[in-house]
C-alpha cells in the first residue's frame, strides 16, 4: 500500500529489468546472460502496529508468483 503497487506493477517491473539486463551484455563473452526470476515468499505474520502500512500485502504477495511466471513466459526467463 505504501507504494500503490499492484502485483501487475511490481511483475511490470521485473519485465523492464528483465529487458535491461537483457540490452547491457552482461552475459558470458559480452551476450546476453541467463535470467532466473524468483518470487518472494507470501508475506507472514505483521505487527498490529505496523499493520496499515501493509494493508492488502498478503494477497498481492500471493499474487506474485502467477504474476512473475507471465512475465518469465513472456521474455523466456527461467522462472
Amino acid at each position: 500500500m505504501r507504494f500503490s503497487a499492484s502485483a501487475v506493477d511490481i511483475a511490470t517491473g521485473i519485465e523492464i529489468l528483465v529487458d535491461l539486463i537483457r540490452k547491457a551484455g552482461a552475459g558470458p563473452e559480452g551476450g546476453i546472460p541467463e535470467i532466473l526470476i524468483v518470487a518472494p515468499p507470501p508475506i507472514g505474520s505483521i505487527d498490529p502496529i505496523e499493520e496499515p502500512c501493509w494493508t492488502g500485502a498478503l494477497q498481492k504477495s500471493l499474487q506474485l508468483p502467477v504474476q512473475y511466471a507471465r512475465i518469465a513466459n513472456s521474455t523466456n526467463a527461467t522462472l
